[in-house]
């Protein structure tokens, strides 16, 4: 997709914007364990698939390992940003229809891989707080170096809720104005899963 400017455009301000919030990451992480990264918003329309995805890119562009998993059952997204496929993924193998080895789709970005959402499932909250889902984020945590997982916005449904307790840390994208030649419009913050709750 063009929106993953960090790949297509890497010189540019917009992808120096995305470095700043790669840097900004790893600075409020301070070397911690905090590997698995939800990333939400409050609303539709802020951001935060591209924001993630672009991030991800940064990361892995660094040397960095890294995995989308794309938790939005409710608009799914991450498969279009990276042009993959959607048929197998996280529902899938919550829904012991696939190993997760299956479901990991390699991108075209050297250290970066997406695990797409799959079948859009009927009861997506309901997969998210199984026993399932909790084992494969363990087993992502343990074979990557970070692990992104995009989620629903966080005042329309009950889901990110759900994954916060299960992760490291929130990436919590907010829109203040956006503006399409840079991010500074917005804003980024790192948060204890806690305190999201």
């Amino acid at each position: 997709s063009p929106a993953l400017v960090a790949a297509h455009h890497p010189k540019s301000p917009i992808a120096e914007e995305f470095r700043a919030v790669r840097t900004a990451l790893l600075f409020s992480i301070g070397g911690k364990s905090h590997r698995v990264i939800q990333i939400t918003s409050p609303i539709p329309g802020d951001g935060k698939s591209t924001l993630c995805a672009n991030v991800a890119v940064t990361l892995a562009q660094s040397g960095k390992s890294v995995v989308v998993l794309d938790g939005d059952f409710r608009r799914p997204t991450q498969h279009k940003l990276f042009g993959l496929k959607m048929e197998t993924g996280l529902a899938s193998i919550v829904d012991g229809k696939v190993e997760l080895p299956d479901a990991i789709q390699e991108t075209s970005i050297e250290n970066l891989s997406v695990i797409a959402c799959g079948p859009r499932p009927e009861n997506p909250s309901e997969l998210l707080t199984s026993p399932q889902f909790e084992e494969v984020l363990s087993i992502l945590r343990d074979r990557y170096d970070y692990v992104f997982v995009d989620t629903p916005p966080i005042l329309a449904v009950t889901d990110p809720c759900i994954v916060a307790p299960r992760v490291d840390g929130v990436l919590l994208v907010t829109n203040t104005g956006y503006d399409a030649t840079s991010w500074r419009e917005g804003s980024v913050a790192v948060i204890d899963p806690t305190d999201a709750l």
